[in-house]
């Protein structure tokens, strides 16, 4: 759910004004259906106004938005970032019983999953001086 929230954001980064897709509700649909905590959600948007701000135009000037927009869908680092709080939530679910109390995590197991958090923000969020979007330049 979070690839296709992502991709709902993509065309209201790069169309914020189209009455359509202002008056649509599916990105906040995504959000209401979703367990993910709030912080997901904004990493995810965080990710991408990022990526959205690099220009994708075809060697005649025209825009390549869509392109754009599936190459951001199919990246490996949005697939690590939901992965990561896919990872999260089932940690969550996992840790808890039948009867909903939270079962503590042991001091190893929280380590881990501290650990393991720090590193992806580590490799997934640094960025190269020129190719900001990491798809490099088309000549379409």
């Amino acid at each position: 759910m979070l690839k296709n929230y992502a991709l709902c954001k993509c065309l209201l980064c790069r169309y914020p004004e189209d009455p359509a897709l202002r008056n649509d509700g599916t990105l906040e649909a995504y959000i209401e259906i979703g367990s993910y905590q709030s912080s997901a959600y904004e990493r995810i948007d965080s990710f991408i106004v990022r990526m959205t701000l690099a220009s994708y135009s075809s060697k005649y000037k025209n825009n390549l938005y869509y392109m754009q927009f599936l190459n951001i869908y199919n990246s490996l680092e949005l697939d690590s970032l939901v992965k990561a709080f896919d990872y999260q939530l089932h940690s969550e679910i996992c840790c808890r019983t039948q009867i909903g109390n939270a079962v503590p995590l042991n001091e190893k197991t929280s380590n881990f999953i501290r650990r393991f958090f720090r590193e992806l923000e580590f490799f997934s969020f640094r960025g190269t001086d020129k190719d900001t979007d990491g798809f490099g330049t088309l000549d379409y």
